[in-house]
């Protein structure tokens, strides 16, 4: 079995340990940077280096003994929804 842990968000990463618990990989989640508006920019996870990070890692591996978990973000009390999931950096 292959597992996979996902923290995603701008400052999350993500990890692959395998068969018999051995550390396999650890990367930062990827992210670009969108020009919005002439004063605007915005950062974001860069979703296609994302999957080729995934499919380097998970090439030649039976995708039916892959399990993956994505942590889900919570907001605190006096935290904003839209903060908790883009947990940009400063």
């Amino acid at each position: 079995m292959i597992v996979i842990g996902i923290d995603p968000g701008l400052t999350g990463a993500l990890a692959m340990v395998g068969h018999r618990c051995e550390f396999a990989h650890l990367a930062d989640i990827p992210v670009m940077t969108r020009q919005l508006a002439k004063a605007y920019v915005k950062r974001q996870v860069n979703a296609i280096e994302l999957a080729e990070i995934l499919a380097d890692w998970l090439g030649g591996f039976d995708l039916n003994e892959i399990h993956v978990f994505i942590e889900t973000p919570i907001a605190f009390p006096d935290q904003h929804v839209a903060t908790t999931a883009s947990a940009s950096s400063p």
